[in-house]
């Protein structure tokens, strides 16, 4: 991991708790998507979802700040935990026509087959059995359909895997949502029955942040 992105972050420790203990779970999450997405994430995000269509499944949601991202073509249910981050999403979802369930990842309340997509942003650093949430993507993906992926995942170096194993309970401890950035993420989905033919590797775009390595990655159904 970069010296100087690794000493910025700690600078930006004592700021980053103040804001998280001041601030509501909606605001704050609003507050650094904001910034990430200035940074460059947007821009990740869109390319994404550019060419997604038809009944999209968009899992750990947020605020919906992803919603504007879509092309005219989908139709998108949102799955978002957390309820004040979930009432903010829902009021944009109203917007483009787009709803936003409170349901569990390891457990979708959708027949088999149901969708033609599944988008995943940095959420699965957080669900607790990423394992599970994986084969119920696979479960609910019509044959043919992809699961289009955004995450910080764990590093391809030895030596930045051993900082990010070493971060990774520091860090989840910090962030409200448990976020795990030391996962084998792309393991996990080949693991759950899929076959992953895109991968695009970049950093973790803001400045304040770990340089945690990011993928987008597109995956289809064994």
């Amino acid at each position: 991991m970069s010296l100087l992105r690794t000493l910025q972050f700690a600078l930006a420790i004592p700021g980053f708790l103040n804001a998280q203990r001041r601030l509501e779970p909606e605001d704050f999450f609003e507050l650094a998507m904001e910034r990430l997405d200035a940074e460059g994430l947007m821009a990740w995000r869109a390319r994404s979802l550019a060419a997604v269509r038809g009944r999209v499944l968009d899992v750990g949601v947020g605020t919906g700040r992803s919603f504007p991202l879509y092309g005219p073509r989908a139709r998108v249910v949102g799955l978002e935990p957390d309820a004040a981050l979930r009432k903010v999403a829902a009021q944009r979802g109203e917007i483009f026509g787009f709803s936003v369930l409170g349901a569990s990842a390891e457990h979708l309340p959708f027949v088999d087959g149901h969708f033609d997509a599944v988008a995943v942003h940095l959420a699965l650093c957080c669900i607790p059995d990423a394992a599970q949430a994986c084969r119920e993507f696979r479960r609910v993906l019509r044959p043919g359909g992809a699961l289009h992926l955004l995450e910080h995942v764990q590093s391809e170096t030895p030596l930045g895997a051993l900082c990010l194993r070493g971060l990774d309970p520091i860090w989840a401890r910090m962030t409200r949502e448990a976020c795990h950035p030391a996962r084998r993420t792309l393991d996990t989905v080949r693991a759950a029955g899929f076959r992953v033919d895109c991968v695009e590797r970049g950093i973790f775009p803001a400045a304040g942040m770990p340089p945690f390595p990011l993928i987008w990655a597109r995956a289809k159904a064994r």
